[in-house]
């Protein structure tokens, strides 16, 4: 339970310190993997509500989004000689089936989320792009931020009382 809170409660550092000294590293190390499993949890959730619970779609969405992130938005000027995704990159580089990716990314751009160019790269949609650099990744930061901390607290709480 103390592991679920927004931040480690003392006395479940405390406990950890007392259990690291007794017991093997690995518990603490569990520790922190959990706290690593609800980063992940949490990243899914959201991504399950902007996603209509389709997490392959916000996967995808996420492929395209960190080819060329600077290129978002700017195709139209700096589209030359940058190789955006397409369904075929997508297809190899993730291992999804490319008959799953071609329709995931038709809905994708019917969803306004993606937006396919003259040469079949693909790019975040205009739409979406503002929601995306304003909205889904300061949330994503401010969450790994959290987490960081959290598990900094348990690394601390994990050395030696003499170090």
């Amino acid at each position: 339970m103390c592991l679920q809170q927004s931040e480690i409660p003392a006395a479940c550092l405390q406990a950890l310190r007392r259990d690291s000294a007794e017991a093997a590293p690995a518990w603490g190390l569990s520790c922190i993997g959990v706290q690593l499993s609800q980063l992940l949890q949490q990243q899914a959730r959201q991504s399950m509500q902007l996603f209509d619970g389709d997490l392959l779609k916000a996967f995808l969405v996420l492929e395209v989004a960190t080819r060329h992130p600077l290129a978002h938005g700017h195709y139209h000027r700096t589209g030359e000689g940058v190789a955006f995704s397409n369904v075929h990159s997508l297809a190899q580089s993730t291992g999804i089936p490319r008959e799953t990716v071609r329709r995931k990314v038709h809905e994708l751009i019917a969803a306004h989320w993606l937006l396919r160019l003259e040469d079949g790269g693909l790019v975040l949609h205009d739409q979406r792009l503002r929601v995306y650099q304003e909205q889904i990744l300061p949330a994503q930061a401010q969450l790994m931020l959290q987490m960081a901390d959290k598990v900094r607290s348990l690394q601390t709480a994990m050395l030696p009382a003499d170090g």
